[in-house]
């Protein structure tokens, strides 16, 4: 299963806390305007992301690195998110060609 996210939404909303299929994912836009993707489960639990300025995010009790998915402070710090997407962002309209079936956050 795979889902697209439309630059504009994430911006707006900062932070996107989803689930695609089984796996429950956080999608932000980091501070080179790139969109990332990592999976939000720690430690078995999964964690609800919120913003915290323009280059981080909150969950958990700790401040995450948007751009790395690097926790930096209690009670996580020095955890890694892993990255949700092993594919390089593109526009939509070139991912459909290869994945016609992929919904699309807010559709």
């Amino acid at each position: 299963m795979a889902r697209a996210y439309p630059f504009d939404a994430v911006a707006s909303e900062g932070v996107i806390n989803d689930r695609v299929g089984d796996l429950p994912v956080v999608v932000t836009v980091d501070a080179g305007d790139a969109l990332v993707a990592y999976e939000r489960r720690v430690d078995g639990d999964e964690l609800s992301f919120e913003p915290a300025g323009t280059d981080a995010m909150r969950a958990g009790g700790s401040e995450w690195r948007r751009a790395t998915g690097e926790a930096l402070d209690r009670p996580h710090e020095g955890t890694q998110l892993p990255r949700a997407n092993d594919a390089s962002p593109m526009f939509l309209f070139a991912w459909r060609d290869f994945n016609p079936n992929t919904g699309v956050y807010g559709n």
